[in-house]
């Protein structure tokens, strides 16, 4: 009896050892160990783990659904050399409870039930359930016969089913492997490192920016990533967090798809350059850039844990920022229009960037003191260049325009069937000044023509060429100081065609 049992036991531990091998090969996952997640919802993923190949061949309990032409299997081993790699999927049958009475109803048709339908009781079988909301019952009539009756769900007051039903529902899923073969004289035993990297749509991060202004001309600037996962866990993992920039092609890698249902276009991903340099700039100690030759991203200097489904701030930098607060309203002159459209006055931020990295970007909240001010869109700001964010209207200060034609010569110019006139345009541009302070003004106005002349203290830029007509479209700004209780002047010229129905007067 005791050899018996000694043989089980020994049985039992082989089989339990026999299994645990097994395991490793097919359950094996390797984890996410660095990732580099772009901000229109991409990511580039590389795991990284140990395995032991079985006559050269392991299996990855993984198949992700990587972009078209990014999925790499690899080894860091240079003397380990893949051979192929193959897809595969197996069929799960999972158990689930019932959430609802539809489902209810429709896992259970067969069964007998009694009904309370408007202070009517009723018995018969469930033979089904229609969307939206009506359970079907054969019952039988006073005559005899059987018959299906259709009840609404809001009529019936309670149910009882007279025999046992089934309170959960199997779902048929499928999970994805990969096994791989490595070439088998490159072996000598043992666990070798293997890897896997591809491009994946489910995390994404956005930044935002506090900028708490302490006068007028300086601040402290904070920026932090908002990253989102929806994709894999990451388990202490180094994040990297990169701007937008190139195009990546849309749909999945066809090694991911058993089905033409299951592929889906994916949006396109970015990248380009972000980060901050300077000697006025104070870095979070969990923060370092890395350059590469056309990408500089932020890496974070502590690994970061975020599973499936969560979010996470990550304080990026912190530091000073010089600051100039003024105003700033733009005009314009549509083509088949004689007047000029102003936009509203409106007080800005300018913000100076003194570092060697262009600024991302992104949303910002202006306070001033601690206080709120306004909240709105930083924009992108390159190395000792500035940017400018808008806080409020103001009222106090009043802009009009008005075009005069002084120059007119008919059909100089023909552009697909349509005759342009040659036409030169003066104009003026007046700014008032009601409050008890000296202001500083930016102007923009965008005229459809070329500026042949501009007032003192203003510049002109050709923009583009307009495609409904022959006309670049020019830009004049300035930028001027008005007195309290003051007015200023701004004049320029500028030469267009304009079509002969349309006259400007």
């Amino acid at each position: 009896m005791m050899k018996i049992r000694r043989r089980l036991v020994l049985a039992l531990v082989a089989v339990s050892l026999l299994a645990m091998g097994l395991g490793v090969q097919a359950g094996f996952e390797p984890p996410i160990i660095e990732t580099v997640i772009y901000p229109d919802g991409l990511a580039y993923l590389v795991r990284e783990g140990e395995i032991a190949p079985e006559n050269g061949e392991c299996v990855l309990d993984l198949l992700p659904p990587a972009l078209s032409g990014s999925l790499k299997v690899y080894s860091p081993n240079p003397g380990l050399v893949l051979e192929q790699v193959v897809a595969s999927r197996d069929q799960v049958l999972t158990e689930q409870p019932i959430a609802d009475l539809p489902e209810l109803f429709r896992e259970n048709t067969g069964k007998s039930i009694r009904l309370s339908v408007h202070g009517e009781v009723v018995t018969g079988v469930v033979k089904g359930f229609v969307d939206p909301a009506y359970v079907v019952v054969g019952v039988t009539n006073p005559k005899g016969n059987n018959v299906d009756e259709i009840y609404p769900l809001d009529l019936i007051s309670s149910y009882h089913f007279l025999e046992p039903v089934k309170l959960h529902k199997e779902k048929t899923d499928y999970t994805g492997k990969l096994r791989l073969r490595f070439r088998e004289a490159a072996f000598q035993g043992g666990a070798y490192p293997v890897g896997i990297s591809y491009l994946q749509h489910g995390l994404a991060w956005s930044p935002e920016y506090i900028i708490n202004l302490q006068s007028e001309n300086s601040g402290e600037l904070s920026f932090s990533g908002v990253v989102t996962n929806e994709a894999a866990d990451l388990v202490n993992t180094t994040v990297y967090l990169a701007e937008k920039g190139p195009q990546f092609p849309p749909g999945l890698s066809p090694l991911v798809i058993f089905s033409p249902g299951e592929d889906t276009v994916a949006r396109r991903g970015q990248l380009t350059v972000m980060g901050v340099q300077s000697e006025k700039m104070s870095y979070a100690a969990n923060l370092e850039t890395v350059e590469t030759a056309s990408l500089i991203m932020y890496k974070t200097r502590n690994p970061v844990t975020l599973k499936k489904g969560e979010r996470i701030l990550l304080p990026l930098f912190r530091g000073a920022v010089r600051a100039e607060s003024l105003y700033q309203v733009r005009l314009f002159r549509p083509l088949y229009s004689t007047e000029v459209a102003v936009e509203p006055v409106w007080k800005v931020y300018r913000i100076y960037n003194n570092s060697s990295i262009p600024w991302i970007d992104g949303r910002v909240m202006l306070t001033m003191a601690d206080r709120p001010l306004g909240m709105g869109e930083f924009p992108y700001i390159a190395p000792n260049q500035s940017g400018e964010i808008k806080v409020m209207t103001e009222p106090g200060i009043n802009v009009t325009a008005k075009e005069v034609e002084f120059e007119r010569i008919q059909g100089q110019m023909v552009v697909q069937g349509t005759e342009y006139a040659f036409v030169r345009i003066r104009g003026e541009i007046e700014v008032e000044n009601t409050k008890d302070t000296e202001i500083k003004l930016k102007v923009s106005h965008q005229v459809p023509g070329e500026v042949t002349a501009i007032g003192e203290g203003g510049a002109a830029a050709k923009k583009a060429v307009l495609q409904a007509g022959p006309n670049p479209t020019s830009e004049l700004n300035w930028e001027v100081r008005v007195w309290p209780q003051g007015k200023s002047k701004l004049t320029y010229t500028y030469q267009t065609y304009l079509p002969l129905e349309k006259n400007i007067r």
